[in-house]
């Protein structure tokens, strides 16, 4: 053992006093200037005297050596108290109960609790007693160390050693036992002091109840609380700490608040951690406002808010759905010097997930990189989570997938997530393989990873994969809830399998599950949908039986049975029956019974229907209209099958195909062959595609029944090939007289006769008094300042306040010039003026400030126009997200998009969308851009060619090349046709990802596309190849550009000069460069740049040197790529002194060396072994502001190894760690090869050692 002890003390230089005089055996004198020493904190001057004895011909004694091992201790030089205890037997000195205790004493004081455990067994097979003092250090270490079963052998070694404890040893033990959780047995040895006679303390008492807190004992904690009061102990900060921590484990909160406030009152300040338990007992009981209070109330009781304080506030405001607040709390944090941690993150990641704010959950999980912390489990299961409620199941993915990057092991609920997000997105393969994997990444799945997998199967109506997953949930010992069932009976029912949901249903039962509402309703939907109405209704009385009391879902499907069936008296029974039930009916319940009368011919029963879904303050949806006007159709109500649809947009409701097609074959039925061409040409602009039943019902009308006597028309002049019809209103208005009108329609008509009949008054001084104003402006020209402005329009702008149209023609006007400013300026006027502006005007100055790239001025609009009485519609957020694009403010287009429209109770339209993912591509948001993308469709905004172009090139810059393919084969399968924009962008994507294969099939492809190769595909095609080492290929594509009559650029030619430097064909690159002057084609600092890159890597300094030195005479500036490469040709060729001279040469060209360039020239000099320069230049990088790597370490270090200088190879290598620099792998052995060199005398190996 003391062996193990003994490792080399410090070798003191100090020369010791004389010791002469001292006696043999160490006489009074050496001990007393020992302990005079160690008194003086002297431990040097005390192991100088020890060592000194061997001169002096003195052999120290036992009780020298306990009082140098106690001066070592008293200064904290622990091991060195330690080292010198190991050394006695070695000198024949046997230690003695005093040597012993004092290494106890160093023994706890360096946390060994295993030595001290050791000394103590040591002395007492000696036969010395160590004293209360040495058990009760042994006992604490042990505590410290978490060894509490230690702990109490030694308490227990002191009774049988008949030595009698302190309270200081049953305090330890007691703390011991609080760091165990050892609540039972911490009460035990508190309530055994008073039996052994020895007082209790606020201590004692402290850590019991801290143990039983620990263990969520807190009616304990707080009896142990008021047995203080008893006993006339006064509670200390740690007390009344540990009581609150218990109350907190035990979801008290308000006991822990009422500790909180009765601490000042018994004049007890309280602490961090006093603060900090309060507001974790917040937290947990959602009281996030009680918890903000908390830490606002922290300094004003001069307590600093801590990082655990924070992270418990942002977990309070996570679990009530804060975001917003736990963003707050954790951008606060920096300024409040308390640097987040992982929990903080992973809180308000958690939070911003439960709002679906997806996007800053990712954004947070990116910030925790810059924080310089390493994302755990929890905080990428916190973002996939989040993902999954945005429904973003592309990114859920590509978040568990990183995970594995960061070698981060997911577990359960992260995979679980994932599968929930694919779930969601209907995406069952994937849900299947992460369910599979989970097994390979010693995950282990359970009954939520079966669930969710299931209910993607359902959503995906994979009934079969359903069923299968079901039923291996016993093999993979996992017990399958009732969320499972319902998902796999959900399966079965979009799948037609009644019969197999029945079967599910009964399954339940033997599986000691009870259905609930959910599995009857999945069981009656199954049946609905199967046509089993009968079954169905039984299901749906058989419910109460089962007690189990029908919801609304119940009812709906119900319902929906009926209406597949006819039965439409069963179904407004259904409905009824609802009412009385006291379940309120739900858009979902109107909307089927509408469907079942307009199955059974109802008419007029529908429209009562849709009329008391509007007295039910419900809102009717497509599905509600489309079916009352398909009733009013078989009713050959053709009028109010219009108005119907002439109201959809009053109500919120958004037309569809159905709901026009629906109206169109009213119309048809009708005679009104006119209205119904209308109707077909405004479906186009609504982005709504005409079917099969639009079309026919016109080609039938058309070409069988001729109209008032009237020739017919051909079918193919009748349908409108260009889709500008005027609105069918005014259509109406001009009906010929003979034609009967419902009564509401003969309202509409009227107004639309008034309106027609306004747009033509004074058409001709209006335009005239347009022209006129326009003219002016146009004259300013196009950066004319606002004054001059003012004198051309100042005379009409009073005119404007009586008519305002005519301010709405000229901004429009001036937009359509593509003159922001102007219009600006004019807008701008308008409002000083006092004309009333309405939302046109607003969105073409918006227009202005977006072409004009002023998007705070864009912002300032936006918020202005609600206190100018104008309500901004979708354009006016359009526009100015576009405006934050081109400002490059992707932050605040996406809280526009996301945030704001949502607010305004605007659904975000295709240029919304298509302007956010632009903004995200610009920001190489690439993550944001796919999930902007996806979530189109789940507000029924169908992307288009720019939406997926501005995604691919996203993926592009972020060198992601599978999402952009991707991206690119899915645009077929929802009628996008991919053009050069989305190739191209698909082509650079392979290219950065190094795919040049990929590139090129896309660029041979692009002729079956219809789509000619331009440019852009041929240079990215080129770069992919000179990325992928195919200098052959890069020149064949250059030369085969011509023949296509594609004109190469320098950006082509760059890239072909680039593939022959990395191919080492130097005279390739010579000649493309040569020959650019013959194509019209200026090289520039990029083309000459590759080119001397190439000749360095071919051996040909002296080309690299005349190419840099052309560079100034063909009015090219060098950059620092041209000197480095420069450099590094000299470097291969031995020209140390040129690579000095042209590194030098380089701020007076106004160039600043990189570290590239520096390690180029410190590699020059160490090859020719001028390690003195290398070094030199080393020590100079700093000062220009380049930071050393581990290359230029290493290649200093190889300088002074061809030098001999190991010395300065170990200084630098020792160095490294202090930058956060790691030798590589040429570092290492460069040093070992120079120290493993024979060196006389220099001892060298020590050193390495």
């Amino acid at each position: 053992m003391r062996a193990a002890a003994s490792a080399k003390f410090p070798q003191c230089t100090a020369a010791p006093p004389a010791l002469g005089s001292c006696t043999q055996g160490g006489g009074p004198r050496l001990s007393d200037a020992i302990k005079a020493a160690g008194r003086g904190a002297q431990w040097q001057l005390a192991l100088s005297l020890l060592q000194g004895t061997a001169e002096a011909r003195i052999r120290p004694d036992a009780h020298c050596y306990s009082l140098a091992i106690a001066a070592c201790q008293r200064a904290g030089q622990s091991q060195v108290a330690l080292s010198l205890f190991g050394t006695m037997p070695e000198r024949m000195i046997t230690p003695d109960s005093i040597s012993y205790r004092t290494a106890i004493s160093a023994g706890r004081a360096a946390k060994n609790w295993q030595l001290v455990l050791r000394l103590l067994l040591e002395m007492s097979e000696l036969r010395y007693c160590p004293d209360v003092i040495s058990y009760s250090e042994g006992i604490s270490v042990c505590g410290r160390e978490g060894q509490w079963q230690f702990s109490l052998a030694v308490l227990s070694m002191m009774l049988d050693k008949s030595v009698l404890p302190n309270e200081i040893c049953y305090n330890a033990a007691i703390s011991a036992l609080d760091k165990g959780c050892q609540w039972q047995l911490a009460l035990v040895l508190l309530r055994e002091m008073p039996e052994v006679q020895l007082p209790q303390c606020a201590f004692s008492y402290s850590a019991a109840i801290s143990a039983c807190g620990k263990e969520g004992r807190w009616q304990v904690a707080l009896g142990l609380l008021r047995d203080m009061a008893v006993t006339g102990l006064t509670p200390n900060q740690f007390t009344l700490s540990a009581a609150i921590s218990a109350c907190e484990k035990g979801g008290n909160w308000q006991l822990a608040l009422d500790l909180l406030s009765e601490m000042p009152k018994m004049k007890v300040a309280p602490n961090e951690f006093s603060y900090s338990a309060a507001i974790s007992a917040c937290e947990k009981a959602a009281e996030w406002q009680h918890a903000l209070s908390l830490l606002c109330d922290m300094p004003r009781m001069k307590a600093t808010p801590d990082v655990i304080s924070h992270s418990a506030a942002i977990s309070a405001c996570e679990k009530a759905s804060r975001w917003q607040h736990a963003l707050c709390l954790l951008s606060q944090m920096p300024e409040r010097k308390a640097a987040p941690n992982e929990v903080s993150f992973s809180a308000t990641i958690s939070a911003c997930g439960k709002a679906a704010e997806w996007p800053r959950a990712l954004t947070l999980l990116e910030g925790m990189g810059q924080a310089r912390l390493a994302p755990c489990q929890i905080s990428y299961s916190a973002t996939i989570s989040a993902l999954e409620k945005g429904g973003q199941w592309q990114l859920a993915l590509e978040v568990l997938r990183r995970m594995d990057e960061m070698r981060t092991r997911p577990n359960a609920i992260s995979y679980n997530a994932a599968i929930s997000a694919c779930s969601k997105g209907a995406q069952w393969e994937p849900a299947l393989l992460l369910l599979s994997g989970m097994a390979d990444s010693e995950a282990v799945p359970d009954a939520i990873s079966f669930s969710a997998a299931i209910g993607a199967c359902e959503k995906a109506a994979q009934w079969q994969q359903a069923i299968s997953l079901l039923s291996s949930t016993r093999a993979m010992h996992v017990a399958p809830t009732e969320s499972c069932y319902n998902a796999a009976m959900s399966a079965c029912s979009r799948g037609g399998e009644w019969q197999r949901a029945l079967v599910l249903l009964e399954n339940m039962a033997e599986a000691q599950l009870r259905p609930c509402q959910v599995s009857y309703s999945a069981a009656i939907s199954a049946c609905a949908n199967g046509g089993q109405w009968q079954l169905a209704l039984l299901l749906l009385s058989n419910l109460p039986a089962m007690r189990c009391l029908p919801d609304a879902i119940s009812y709906n499907a119900a319902i929906s049975a009926c209406e597949k069936a006819a039965e439409w008296q069963i179904a407004l029974a259904i409905l009824g029956k609802m009412s009385q039930r006291m379940l309120a009916p739900t858009v979902i319940s109107f909307s089927a019974a509408i469907s079942a009368c307009e199955k059974g011919c109802q008419w007029q029963l529908a429209l009562s229907l849709l009329l008391d879904i509007s007295e039910s303050k419900l809102m009717p949806n497509e599905v509600s209209y489309s079916a009352a006007i398909s009733a009013c159709e078989k009713a050959s109500e053709w009028q109010l099958a219009l108005l119907l649809l002439l109201q959809m947009p009053e109500m919120k409701a958004t037309p569809n195909t159905i709901s026009y097609s629906a109206a169109i074959s009213a119309c048809e039925k009708g005679g009104q062959w006119q209205l119904a061409l209308v109707l077909l040409g405004e479906m186009p602009e609504l982005q709504l595609a005409p079917n099969e039943i639009s079309y026919s019902v016109l080609l039938s009308e058309l070409v069988n029944k001729p109209l008032n006597g009237q020739s017919r028309p051909a079918a193919a002049d009748a349908i409108p090939s260009e889709h500008h019809a005027s609105s069918y209103t005014c259509e109406l208005a001009q009906l010929p007289m003979g034609v009967s009108l419902h009564p509401e329609l003969l309202r509409l008509t009227a107004r639309s006769k008034a309106r027609c009949r306004d747009q033509h008054l004074d058409r001709g001084c209006f335009l005239a008094e347009v022209g006129s104003v326009l003219q002016r402006l146009l004259d300013l020209g196009s950066t004319p300042c606002q004054d001059e402005v003012f004198k051309a329009i100042h005379a009409e702008l009073d005119t404007w306040k009586d008519n305002p149209r005519l301010g709405t023609v000229v901004l429009g006007a001036l937009a359509k010039q593509r003159l922001p400013l102007l219009a600006k300026h004019v807008f701008t006027l308008m409002l000083a003026r006092g004309v009333e502006a309405n939302v046109f005007h607003y969105n073409v100055a918006l227009s202005a400030c977006a072409k004009g790239g002023q998007w705070q001025r864009a912002l300032s609009l936006l918020s202005g126009m609600p206190d100018m009485a104008v309500i901004p519609d979708n354009i006016s957020y359009g526009t100015t997200i576009s405006a934050l694009d081109k400002g490059g403010q992707w932050q605040l287009a996406l809280r526009l998009l996301l945030s704001g429209m949502h607010d305004a109770r605007l659904t975000p339209d295709k240029i919304s969308y298509n302007s956010a993912i632009s903004a995200c591509q610009n920001a190489g948001r690439w993550q944001l851009a796919l999930g902007l993308l996806g979530g189109m469709r789940d507000v029924r905004v169908l992307p288009d060619e720019i939406g997926y172009n501005a995604a691919i090139s996203a993926c592009e810059k972020g060198s992601r090349w599978q999402p952009a393919l991707i991206l690119l084969s899915s645009m077929p399968d929802i009628r996008v046709i991919p053009n050069d924009v989305s190739c191209n962008a698909a082509i650079s994507a392979c290219e950065k990802g190094g795919q040049w294969q990929i590139a090129l099939r896309l660029l041979r492809i692009m002729p079956e596309l219809s789509l000619t190769p331009d440019e852009i595909s041929y240079s990215a095609a080129i770069s992919a190849c000179e990325k992928g080492g195919q200098w052959q290929m890069a020149l064949n594509l250059l030369s085969s550009m011509p023949v296509r009559r594609v004109a190469p650029s320098e950006f082509s030619y760059n890239a072909a000069i680039s593939a022959c430097e990395k191919g080492g064909q130097w005279a390739l690159a010579l000649g493309l460069l040569s020959s650019m002057p013959d194509v019209r084609m200026i090289p520039d600092e990029i083309s000459y740049s590759a080119a001397i890159s190439a000749c360095s890597k071919g051996g040909r300094w002296q080309l690299a040197l005349h190419l840099l030195s052309c560079m100034p005479e063909r009015k090219v500036t060098p950059n620092t790529i041209s000197y480095s490469a420069a450099i590094s040709a000299c470097e291969k060729g031995g020209q140390w002194p040129l690579a000095l001279s042209i590194l030098s040469s380089m701020p007076a060209m106004s160039v600043t060396p990189n570290v590239i360039t520096y390690n180029a020239a410190i590699s020059a000099c160490g090859n020719r072994g001028r390690w003195e320069l290398a070094l030199s230049l080393l020590g100079a990088m700093p000062g220009t502001g380049t930071l050393p790597n581990e290359i230029s370490f290493s290649a200093a270090i190889s300088a002074c190894g061809k030098g001999g200088q190991w010395q300065a190879a170990l200084s630098l290598l020792s160095a490294m760690p202090g930058r956060r620099l790691f030798p590589n792998a040429t570092t290492q052995p460069s040093v070992l090869s120079l120290l493993s060199a024979p060196k006389r005398g220099s001892g060298s190996w020590r050193c390495a050692s």
